[in-house]
């Protein structure tokens, strides 16, 4: 299953960036019924990177939320504040969380400056 969501996260190189993004968080909430969702890119300088949330649907939800567009780039949070996240993004490979909740985070690659993750929250882990 998770060679199918990161094919499905390559998407997302291709063509209206937020568009996909919407359509990718939605269309995996249909077919995964994951706990959340979501998309997440990196903004700021090498110094200052930070996580700004695209879409995010949690269960129950109907309509992605995201970040404000013109959010402060200092009130968003810093990339260590969430580890899986910066894993995957380094090292572009599927990270996965050990312990707690099942969380799968997949590389976002592309043509586009702005690289980023797709998060998925599961009850269980993905085979």
């Amino acid at each position: 299953m998770s060679q199918l969501v990161d094919k499905l996260a390559g998407l997302v190189a291709l063509g209206d960036r937020d568009a996909l993004d919407v359509t990718l968080v939605a269309t995996l909430n249909d077919l995964l019924r994951p706990q959340t969702a979501a998309i997440h890119r990196i903004l700021g300088d090498a110094r200052n990177e930070r996580w700004l949330t695209c879409d995010q649907l949690q269960a129950g939800q109907f309509a992605p939320a995201r970040d404000a567009a013109r959010s402060e780039l200092g009130d968003l949070p810093v990339l260590a504040t969430y580890p899986l996240r910066e894993q995957a993004a380094a090292t572009r490979q599927i990270a996965q969380s050990g312990s707690g909740p099942s969380v799968t985070v997949f590389p976002l690659g592309g043509l586009f400056d702005c690289p980023g993750v797709l998060e998925l929250g599961m009850a269980e882990p993905m085979p």
